[in-house]
């Protein structure tokens, strides 16, 4: 195997990780958003419900999910760089 097509494979590999992390990231918020949610509905100071949603969650997970978007950029450029100016490449029909 050559060391272009191995190091497109590890490459793919990395984007469906990420994929797959970036979807759970997301379902993270969406829970803890319905947690606060109802956390509001039932009363709870609103202090409390501050410092959950801004210091705890919500912005640890959107952090995350920030981070992933800039991998997967790195990653697309990569891959795009081997397929434009890698010869040794099958052609694809």
């Amino acid at each position: 195997m050559s060391v272009t097509l191995r190091e497109l494979k590890i490459k793919t590999g990395v984007v469906k990780r990420l994929f797959k992390e970036e979807k759970s990231y997301r379902q993270e918020v969406e829970k803890q958003q319905k947690r606060i949610d109802k956390l509001t509905e039932d009363g709870t100071d609103k202090h409390t419900i501050a410092k959950q949603v801004y210091d705890i969650i919500i912005l640890f997970f959107i952090e995350e999910i920030k981070s992933l978007l800039s991998l997967f950029c790195k990653i697309e450029r990569s891959i795009a760089r081997i397929i434009k100016y890698d010869s040794r490449l099958p052609e694809s029909s």
